[in-house]
């Protein structure tokens, strides 16, 4: 398998701390792409994937996966699961049906109420040239106030979550009493994202009186898989 992906961007990202919480960093070539260049958007790359946006997924059978959660998802029932003598997938995404339906809740909670609305507000106020012939519609500066009060929202709701039950992660674990928790895909795509937005630019940090969500931001950076990943590299 190839997976075409680029260093220091959010979504790639995803793939690789997903992979390094596995183990499943060697089932798959890696080919670097620069975006400034759009070395991701020639011809070639486009013959593969007419989006063009990184990562994909080249798997042995020849199709192409695109999208982070989608590419973890396929490695975790596909070779994540033989690794670990599973029958269905890790941890990560969930070894039963209750967790995998959970795991998918929270991705969808993140993406509506808090990485969508970040990265609109980001694009609004830094791309909209970049994008405006790949996302036509969109990437619009009038996007960035409302953007920005829809994620101060989903931060207050994420922080309240936390502080509910005192869980470590997002997902609980089943059967569980309160603060037992299973680190996921959703906790690995979460961080990725606000690392990435929230570094580039400060409107999108969290507000420091959250410091439930502050404290889980660090438990996560501080696994070891994170700390592989994210060690000192060069990013856009």
């Amino acid at each position: 398998m190839r997976l075409y992906t680029g260093a220091g961007l959010p979504n790639p990202d995803v793939v690789h701390l997903y992979q390094a919480e596995t183990g499943t960093e060697a089932c798959a070539e890696r080919v670097q792409l620069d975006v400034r260049r759009r070395e991701n958007r020639t011809a070639d790359m486009l013959a593969m994937n007419p989006l063009g946006e990184i990562p994909w997924l080249i798997t042995d059978g020849g199709m192409c996966i695109s999208e982070s959660v989608a590419i973890c998802r396929f490695l975790d029932e596909t070779v994540a699961a033989s690794m670990v003598g599973g029958a269905i997938g890790t941890p990560l995404l969930g070894t039963t049906a209750e967790e995998r339906a959970e795991t998918q809740m929270w991705l969808v909670r993140l993406e509506n109420k808090v990485l969508g609305p970040m990265e609109r507000a980001r694009h609004a106020a830094h791309a909209v040239e970049f994008y405006r012939n790949t996302r036509p519609g969109q990437v619009h500066a009038s996007l960035r106030a409302p953007s920005l009060k829809q994620m101060w929202a989903g931060f207050a709701f994420l922080d309240a979550q936390l502080a509910a039950d005192g869980r470590e992660y997002l997902c609980k674990i089943s059967g569980s009493g309160t603060g037992g928790s299973r680190f996921s895909l959703a906790d690995i795509r979460f961080y990725c994202l606000y690392r990435f937005f929230s570094s580039a630019d400060r409107e999108l940090q969290a507000d420091g009186r959250l410091t439930h969500l502050h404290s889980y931001v660090d438990r996560v950076g501080a696994r070891p898989a994170a700390k592989r990943v994210f060690s000192p590299r060069p990013r856009l």
